[in-house]
């Protein structure tokens, strides 16, 4: 089965995340740890104008 290919929103919070000395995958408040660096990381992609996906949340991985 081919793996999705991550978005830069997801690659960022991920990066920040692991930035942050958080383990990546973890669940936190239901959702994985790096979920909770993305509006820092859409910031930052806005900032640089590399936000590819304006308006929609990466999807949860069940």
């Amino acid at each position: 089965m081919l793996k999705k290919q991550q978005t830069d929103w997801e690659k960022a919070a991920r990066a920040l995340c692991a930035y942050h000395g958080q383990p990546e995958n973890t669940m936190h408040n239901g959702r994985p740890m790096w979920m909770s660096y993305l509006a820092e990381a859409k910031a930052v992609l806005m900032a640089i104008g590399r936000f590819d996906e304006p308006g929609r949340e990466p999807e949860r991985k069940a």
